[in-house]
């Protein structure tokens, strides 16, 4: 059997800090165990949603768009 893959470290919105989303649940939160979906950052106490699968997929697939013709580039 395969084991789960693990998650890559995300960066919180609010201070930067990188964490393993899965380690940093809300600990006190009574919604902690019934399908929050919340991240709870280690380092400043944040509360945010985790990104869905539509945002993730549309950063994979447009993350290296190719320039568009007539833009100038920026210095």
């Amino acid at each position: 059997m395969n084991p789960a893959p693990e998650k890559k470290p995300i960066s919180c919105p609010l201070c930067g800090q990188r964490f393993v989303p899965e380690a940093s649940r809300c600990a006190n939160c009574p919604l902690a165990g019934q399908g929050c979906e919340r991240i709870c950052c280690p380092n400043c106490s944040y509360s945010f949603p985790e990104e869905s699968r539509l945002v993730s997929w549309l950063r994979r697939h447009f993350s290296g768009r190719p320039e568009v013709s007539g833009e100038e580039k920026k210095p």
